[in-house]
């Protein structure tokens, strides 16, 4: 099949804001990263020193690899509970 030419448009165009969006995105990214101060931060940092105090999360604290390690694993399971509630809540419709 032979891609159309608003097709090929379409594909550059978007490849041309990635690759422009890129070098700003990046250096946002490494600056929230490395804690640095942002122009969002005015507004998101009391957030998330709300979120940290409300969770009793000291931020100063490196998380050990076991936290991770269990977040990480345990990261899945929420959408998937939410699957099997959709899908039982679908199947007691149709009955």
């Amino acid at each position: 099949m032979i891609p159309s030419p608003l097709g090929l448009l379409q594909a550059f165009s978007l490849f041309a804001v990635a690759i422009l969006l890129s070098w700003p995105l990046g250096s946002y990214m490494r600056k929230v990263m490395e804690g640095e101060r942002v122009f969002l931060s005015p507004v998101l940092r009391p957030v998330e020193r709300g979120v940290y105090k409300i969770l009793r999360v000291d931020e100063t604290v490196e998380q050990r690899w076991t936290a991770y390690a269990t977040s990480d694993t345990l990261q899945p399971v929420p959408p998937a509970v939410q699957s099997a509630m959709v899908r039982a809540a679908a199947r007691q419709r149709t009955h």
